[in-house]
């Protein structure tokens, strides 16, 4: 792998089969603003997206993909949560850059605190496996330093998209289409305790952009915390998939066909005061048909966070 400084103050890695571009400088005067967007909640004004993170990915022989918002930010909840609506924009702390000795692998790290949350947020680039065209890590750490216990805390991120078909691994085994508005737990348990600690907060901000006010065409439960995208032709004719940790996976989501967004939780539900926990989420672009071509991908994932 290759790892440069570009001229717009970020950085470009390259493998054999392509290249990502990651940004660490919030609204990076370098870079174009056509993915950003501005949203004013009670008067205040929102930047939704501030480029940090990957902001482009490009295939050999192919287009670069047309919309690259990955592994962002948007809110966290907790039992009792009073705090603001503070949606993909942070503060980037004690960046990281790293490349291992045989140039196999590349490391990029940052935290930002929220709420008094810290997130700490670390990609790892390597050569991809099992004929992926791309693979890459994203490592989340949570580490509360609020002085009291976070009851049942969860974070969700966001994976937008430019639009088109999205599907999960059912509980039949099979790869579905997700519906326009879409949400899947692992268990119906699960999803009774994200909407009871949800529903105050989205009633209260339910009124910043009128997607948020759509109602769910699907509220289903998923075999495996796994969502992916149609065949594209940008990603080789293959498509964009993301894995989630098991244990740690609290749903996923699709929403107006271009978001694969997930929320995360610690396994034991809590987050006690200075107490953290991790979790993994993998990128692949590969050539997917079913979920017999996402096993041998899945059992890698779920070996290595073993």
């Amino acid at each position: 792998m290759k790892l440069i400084e570009t001229e717009r103050n970020t950085f470009e890695i390259t493998w054999e089969q392509g290249k990502v571009e990651i940004n660490l400088i919030p609204a990076n005067r370098f870079l174009p603003t056509s993915n950003s967007c501005n949203l004013a909640f009670n008067g205040e004004l929102i930047t939704v997206h501030d480029n940090v993170g990957i902001i482009s990915l490009q295939l050999n022989n192919c287009s670069p993909v047309p919309k690259v918002c990955w592994d962002n930010r948007e809110h966290h909840f907790w039992r009792g949560f009073n705090g603001g609506f503070r949606p993909r924009n942070t503060i980037v702390n004690d960046i990281t850059i790293h490349q291992s000795e045989d140039k196999n692998l590349v490391s990029i790290s940052y935290f930002y605190i929220v709420d008094f949350v810290k997130t700490t947020m670390k990609w790892i680039f390597k050569e991809p496996e099992n004929g992926a065209l791309a693979q890459w890590d994203t490592h989340f750490t949570f580490e509360n330093l609020n002085k009291f216990d976070l009851v049942d805390y969860m974070a969700f991120f966001a994976c937008y998209h430019k639009p088109g078909k999205n599907y999960f691994w059912d509980t039949k085994d099979e790869l579905s289409e997700c519906a326009d508005s879409f949400k899947a737990n692992p268990s119906d348990k699960e999803k009774s305790r994200q909407k009871e600690i949800t529903a105050p907060f989205i009633e209260q901000v339910k009124g910043w952009t009128g997607p948020t006010q759509k109602p769910t065409k699907a509220s289903v439960l998923y075999g495996r915390p796994v969502l992916t995208s149609d065949e594209c032709e940008w990603f080789n004719n293959g498509r964009h998939v993301i894995f989630i940790e098991p244990a740690k996976c609290l749903s996923i989501v699709s929403a107006m066909t271009q978001a694969r967004d997930y929320m995360l939780a610690p396994a034991q539900k809590d987050l006690s005061v200075q107490g953290s926990f991790t979790t993994r989420v993998r990128h692949i672009i590969a050539n997917i048909n079913d979920t017999e071509d996402l096993n041998s991908h899945w059992n890698a994932f779920i070996q290595d966070i073993q």
